[in-house]
């Protein structure tokens, strides 16, 4: 980008990164310890509506990276931005995946009873393969970063096409394509690969998006309309239609039990940009509303699975009955709590906090 990004700007890419954290928090919350037997309508509306929330995170990430393309033009930058990621990102990931790794390992002194071809690894093997999966531990969300190391090591790559909108346009259609066919892998997420070329149209449409921004976001009543209409009625169809409940998932690549067309990630697509729009249209209120968890939005995300471990620990793995009240009463406690936890480490560790939970988020 040629020119400073503005502050509306700045503030409504801040309030779409807390948003994105309010969505993927919701998604979790309709697993582990809810039991969702009495109230199945229930839970399939609130699966289709929040699963798949990484398409959020991985759209702003083409995004933010793409405005921000002129800042990783030369190999030195490009470094800089590696390894000031490594210290912030990756640090902190592991600070927050090793609980995990101990709860997931150590008691029984062996892997996991999921994952019996470990048993023949050296012990630093078994280790290194929990950290590269990510997903394999306890705090299993935590898969989402190392295909996030993916992203920004092929950034060249994508940053080229920026050059080209046409290509990128083209090359944004075959991924949606692949990604439909593909589609995702079963649980637990452990396919690093697997899933980054899954979410790759995320990627590609975060770029266009920036693209779009910066030639002054023509046609946007168009865009809001058109995106509108394909959110609402692949929810409706997936809900009321197929009567589907979130992730379509197979069991190998290009497996037979995959569904025709993906209309969870379609549905994701669409309302990645139509959330975007929100956000430029209402960018002062929401920044003033949302700025706190969008500050705190890497920590509290690294975190906030250790609050559910800790309630099905103290409740011995029972269940408590999933509906529309218990899901917003955990979707609060998440937020608040964790939110608070971030304020508490930042005050306890001062600047060394930056370690344990991540810089401060604002627009970037």
């Amino acid at each position: 980008m040629t020119e400073p990004i503005d502050a509306s700007l700045r503030s409504a890419l801040s309030s779409y990164r807390a948003l994105a954290l309010f969505i993927a928090v919701a998604s979790l919350a309709c697993f582990d310890v809810l039991n969702w037997s009495g109230h199945r309508t229930t839970e399939r509306w609130l699966l289709n509506l929040f699963n798949n929330a990484p398409v959020f995170f991985v759209f702003l990430s083409g995004l933010l990276l793409t405005l921000k393309r002129t800042e990783l033009s030369s190999l030195e930058s490009y470094g800089r931005f590696l390894a000031r990621h490594a210290c912030f990102i990756g640090v902190p990931y592991l600070v927050w995946l090793l609980p995990g790794l101990a709860y997931e390992y150590f008691p029984n002194g062996e892997p996991s009873a999921n994952y019996p071809h470990l048993l023949e690894w050296p012990l630093w093997l078994q280790l290194g393969w929990y950290v590269v999966t990510g997903g394999t531990t306890a705090n299993y969300p935590l898969w989402f970063i190392p295909m996030l190391a993916l992203i920004y090591l092929s950034l060249p790559v994508w940053l080229a096409l920026a050059r080209r909108p046409a290509l990128l346009i083209g090359v944004f259609v075959v991924s949606v394509i692949w990604a439909n066919t593909l589609q995702r892998p079963l649980y637990p997420n452990r396919e690093v690969w697997w899933l980054w070329m899954y979410f790759w149209p995320a990627l590609l449409l975060g770029m266009l998006a920036a693209l779009w921004l910066e030639r002054g976001q023509p046609c946007r009543r168009s865009l809001l309309v058109g995106c509108a209409v394909l959110a609402v009625s692949s929810l409706l169809w997936m809900t009321l239609v197929e009567r589907h409940a979130g992730v379509y998932r197979v069991s190998e690549w290009l497996g037979p039990e995959r569904a025709l067309i993906d209309l969870l990630l379609i549905n994701k697509l669409s309302l990645a940009v139509l959330l975007l729009l929100v956000c430029l249209s209402l960018s002062a209120p929401l920044h003033r509303l949302l700025r706190p968890w969008a500050a705190e939005s890497y920590g509290i995300f690294l975190a906030h699975t250790y609050g559910t471990l800790a309630v099905a620990i103290a409740i011995d793995h029972a269940l408590i009955t999933g509906h529309l009240g218990t899901w917003l009463i955990r979707v609060a406690l998440s937020l608040f709590v964790f939110y608070g936890a971030m304020v508490l480490t930042r005050r306890v560790f001062s600047h060394r906090a930056d370690w344990l939970i991540g810089r401060k988020r604002e627009w970037s």
